[in-house]
Parts: C-alpha cells; structure tokens; sequence
C-alpha cells in the first residue's frame, strides 16, 4: 500500500509527502476535500505536479509513484 505522510496547505500552495510500501512503481489518484475556490500549486515527494484548481483537486489527480 501507500502512505500519506504529510499534507501542508499554506495559501494557494499544497505539498504532499506520499511513501510507497511496494516495489516498482504504482499509479494512484489522490483526491482533495473542502478546497476554497481558486487554483493550487501542488509538489509532490519535492516535485512540482502543476496548478491545479478546487475542481480538479476534489475530481482527484493520478499520480505515479
């Protein structure tokens, strides 16, 4: 499985710690509840994952670990 380590939501900025208990890659969609309207530059693991707005954040982004 998955773990979420750390979830920071500072302004119109969320960072996102995720750790994989398993070997090779995995393909997950992460999903966000009761985000204020506008848009979000989301990094995950140190990496940028892009601006993503309240919508799409709550509809959920994969991701591949």
């Amino acid at each position: 499985g998955c773990t979420v380590r750390e979830v920071a939501v500072r302004g119109n900025r969320i960072d996102v710690a995720i750790r994989s208990d398993l070997a090779g890659s995995r393909r997950l969609r992460v999903t966000f509840g009761g985000m204020a309207g506008g848009a979000y530059d989301v990094t995950i693991n140190g990496s940028a994952f892009g601006r993503l707005t309240a919508g799409e954040l709550e509809r959920g982004c994969e991701i591949t670990l």
